[in-house]
């Protein structure tokens, strides 16, 4: 069976792409790093206002404790994945052409004037099939975005998904 897709790639399927992976990577949706975020900020604030007001402090560490956590957890949530898209729209132009071949040897893929390369299926490191389109992460740490729009309906994204899914290696198969 063979799936062949060409489609314009935007910055904005970058920054998808992006965030499903982020998603499917720390399992923490959307409103809840909101939350998060809102909550390091409060923190954050009330530690700066108790040290400004002359708390004492028992301690060295307590000031360190009580403006670390909050300012590691915005750097995580909110620092780190700005300067990750950022990086992603300086170092891709705004659209590219872009075909993908699925076939029985693994993933072709051709980006229109730039290049063109080949993956095997045991170069597969997982697949996160996100709202808005299907990641395939590979073992070199790269990835591929297929975008929803791409296809005719839900089936054929379904169908999609599971034969890629089919064809990725295990571990032990991987590692033989």
């Amino acid at each position: 069976m063979t799936f062949a897709y060409t489609f314009t790639s935007t910055h904005q399927d970058l920054i998808d792409s992006y965030e499903a992976y982020r998603a499917a990577r720390t399992r923490i949706r959307g409103w809840l790093r909101a939350t998060l975020i809102a909550f390091a900020f409060l923190w954050l604030l009330g530690a700066v206002m108790a040290l400004a007001a002359g708390s004492d402090v028992e301690a060295w560490w307590e000031p360190v404790v009580w403006l670390g956590i909050p300012l590691g957890i915005l750097y995580y949530f909110l620092v780190k994945p700005r300067v990750a898209k950022r990086h992603i729209l300086r170092s891709n132009p705004p659209v590219q052409e872009v075909g993908l071949t699925f076939t029985d040897s693994g993933l072709d893929v051709l980006v229109a004037g730039v290049l063109r390369y080949q993956r095997s299926w045991s170069e597969f490191a997982q697949v996160i099939d996100a709202a808005k389109g299907i990641v395939m992460i590979f073992t070199d740490g790269s990835a591929h975005w297929v975008p929803n729009r791409i296809f005719k309906d839900s089936q054929e994204r379904v169908a999609l998904a599971e034969y890629v899914m089919a064809r990725i290696p295990g571990a032990d198969a991987r590692a033989a």
